[in-house]
């Protein structure tokens, strides 16, 4: 989020995201130890769209949503032509700059959520944890509970 503060945007994906916030993950990692199921996947069962999560984010930060390909290009050209001491006060400013070669090499696609991951099942996982089972599905409200804590933590100066 700090780097979206610099770049002045965010990035827009269609695919779904299928989180799980900390607290809930740790517990449910936890129940899942003791399945009967040999492998079974950390992931929410009920997969929202990326927007859900990160519209509310982007209009709390006052920024755009762009597409991906306009968010990396900006990204990019942030530190072209920059001296090198410029530029590493823009990478400590923009996190996001120390891996831009992880997002130039991302692949977009319908069956990878936005940044790559590839969708699992949580059938298995859901059976296993009851913490999973119940979990809602993640929303604005989480959202800016998440920005909430950001900038409590320090993590987020705005």
């Amino acid at each position: 989020c700090s780097s979206s503060l610099v770049q002045k945007r965010l990035t827009s994906f269609s695919q779904d995201i299928t989180w799980i916030p900390g607290y809930e993950g740790a517990k449910a990692f936890t129940e899942m130890r003791h399945a009967s199921e040999p492998i079974v996947h950390l992931v929410h069962p009920r997969p929202v769209p990326w927007r859900t999560v990160i519209a509310p984010i982007a209009a709390e930060l006052e920024v755009p949503l762009v597409p991906y390909e306009a968010w990396l290009s900006a990204l990019e050209a942030s530190t072209r032509g920059v001296a090198a001491e410029a530029e590493l006060e823009l990478m400590k400013a923009s996190p996001a700059l120390r891996i831009v070669d992880f997002f130039r090499g991302l692949r977009m696609s319908a069956d990878h959520e936005p940044l790559g991951m590839v969708y699992l099942s949580s059938e298995k996982a859901v059976r296993a944890s009851r913490t999973l089972a119940g979990m809602p599905a993640l929303d604005a409200g989480r959202a800016r509970k998440w920005l909430a804590a950001w900038r409590k933590s320090g993590f987020l100066n705005i």
